[in-house]
């Protein structure tokens, strides 16, 4: 016999969306859909990810292959820029170039874990500013 899981998320308008999940492979709890969810981000901290120069990542400045600095990660921006909320062209102002400045002006601190954690592809390397 099959479970059903129904998730009802609440919208802006006052309207909500209702979603219901059946089949034999569910498992009830509270504690079992956080777990792997929490997964995936410990899996990314423990692996080691390539160090990039700001040089480096100002090789990848076109539609087809744009990598955008952002704190500190390195952020492969190619697919995703045709999801991002706030359009294309706001991505590719900044393809290869560190955006964090501004980035930060619009985002909340955890966006890109949340939403383009599958887009960061490194590190930036720290640059002395002697």
């Amino acid at each position: 016999s099959g479970s059903a899981v129904v998730i009802t998320i609440p919208q802006a308008d006052g309207t909500e969306i209702t979603v219901k999940i059946t089949g034999a492979g569910i498992s009830g709890g509270a504690a079992a859909p956080a777990a792997p969810a929490a997964a995936p981000a410990q899996a990314s901290e423990s692996k080691t990810m390539k160090e990039y120069t700001l040089k480096e990542v100002a090789q990848h400045t076109a539609e087809s292959d744009c990598w955008v600095a952002v704190n500190g990660q390195v952020l492969d921006c190619t697919e995703f820029m045709h999801d991002h909320p706030g359009g294309k062209m706001a991505i590719m102002t900044f393809a290869g170039k560190d955006a964090s400045e501004e980035f930060n002006m619009v985002h909340d601190k955890n966006v890109v874990e949340k939403y383009a954690s599958d887009c960061i592809v490194g590190t930036l390397k720290p640059t002395s500013k002697l």
